[in-house]
């Protein structure tokens, strides 16, 4: 297995942000060195470079100094083991432009074993770009991914009602009768236990909303997942979407099989 490349400064870099179609895809491949072995017209027109300066060469030729070398080290460590990696990336064209992307990265396999590496890559969300933006922001910085103000909050947006409930049996405690004291913390630790659960239908609903192509069923999911309710129905949709994948994945491998077969018995045919 190659190493892990190393981090390259290109220099120099505008603020001008290209950008591509919502359905456009940028696509290249590379060997286990990194360097491009393919590219489509897409990746090649926002690049800015040609497409003989593109093949061969490293990828992170299109890398911006404005990302963390932590991304990349993660982004290696996860596909040498075969495993596919996601990610937010801000790229650099020839000119020093800069374009968003949203890349999916898996291994490329022959005869069982790794090859190289396939990244495609789609137009993400201005949102994603600015969590990505402030999240490198303060990579770049030598601070910690998340603010202690912002887990601060996440832990009393997460945890209020708990707090809520301990703060109300406290004082029913000190201020009534001890049955009467058991009823308040009985009720207050119910009270919290449906706001926690409605707090988390209402994520999954929300996820499930942004996701209308998952197929999901609460019948169907019962026969998916060991979870009741809307947590089964989220299961049953990531698996929905990984045999969607697979599916797709299957479908192109007997497209190649198809032609290669079709090749084979025109170059038969006009030898006969």
């Amino acid at each position: 297995m190659q190493g892990t490349p190393k981090m390259r400064n290109n220099l120099p870099v505008t603020e001008q942000e290209r950008t591509f179609p919502q359905d456009q895809r940028l696509i290249s491949t590379t060997d286990l060195s990194s360097r491009i072995t393919y590219c489509n017209d897409a990746f090649v027109a926002i690049s800015g470079f040609t497409r003989e300066e593109l093949i061969g060469q490293p990828h992170n030729l299109v890398r911006h100094p404005d990302m963390p070398p932590a991304v990349f080290a993660h982004m290696w460590e996860t596909i040498k083991e075969g495993k596919p990696w996601m990610g937010v990336v801000k790229n650099r064209a020839k000119n020093g432009d800069f374009y968003w992307v949203s890349a999916y990265v898996t291994a490329i396999y022959e005869d069982g074993r790794i090859s190289g590496y396939e990244s495609v890559r789609s137009l993400p969300s201005r949102d994603q770009v600015q969590r990505a933006s402030a999240l490198y922001q303060r990579l770049r910085a030598g601070r910690s991914p998340t603010s202690w103000a912002a887990r601060s909050l996440d832990v009393l947006e997460h945890g209020w009602p708990l707090l809520a409930a301990g703060a109300v049996s406290v004082a029913g405690y000190l201020s009534l009768p001890q049955y009467a004291a058991l009823g308040v913390l009985m009720a207050s630790l119910l009270g919290a236990w449906f706001l926690l659960e409605n707090r988390q239908n209402r994520v999954i609903r929300q996820t499930l909303a942004e996701h209308p192509k998952a197929f999901t069923s609460p019948l169907v999911a019962l026969t998916y997942s060991r979870n009741l309710g809307l947590q089964g129905q989220l299961d049953l949709a990531m698996v929905s979407e990984e045999a969607r994948l697979q599916t797709a994945l299957t479908r192109l491998v007997d497209a190649g099989v198809s032609v290669r077969s079709r090749a084979s018995q025109s170059s038969d045919l006009s030898d006969a």
